[in-house]
């Protein structure tokens, strides 16, 4: 690990994610063999970001995300399914 990536690991704020409670009332959650590249809308104590990721779990209420930050590294973060959307393919 490079100390620009430890450096980006300690400066950044991290992404506000789903309550324990707020998942199990969610219930078993599926890991799809490959990953699907989606859209997300994630909480941060300062805004909400769109950003573009993989999703690592999900069912039909939940979805964990996992996407890169600037600086290097990967966040990820539990949301509600409905802040999950596929992009848009290119014409």
């Amino acid at each position: 690990m490079t100390w620009k990536a430890v450096n980006a690991f300690l400066t950044q704020p991290k992404p506000i994610t789903l309550t324990d409670e707020e998942l199990r009332s969610a219930g078993a959650t599926i890991e799809p063999a490959a990953p699907p590249r989606v859209k997300a809308w994630v909480r941060y104590p300062e805004a909400t970001v769109e950003v573009e990721g993989r999703v690592l779990a999900f069912n039909e209420r939940v979805a964990l995300v996992e996407y890169d930050v600037l600086g290097g590294g990967t966040q990820r973060a539990w949301v509600w399914r409905s802040a999950v959307t596929k992009p848009r393919e290119a014409p």
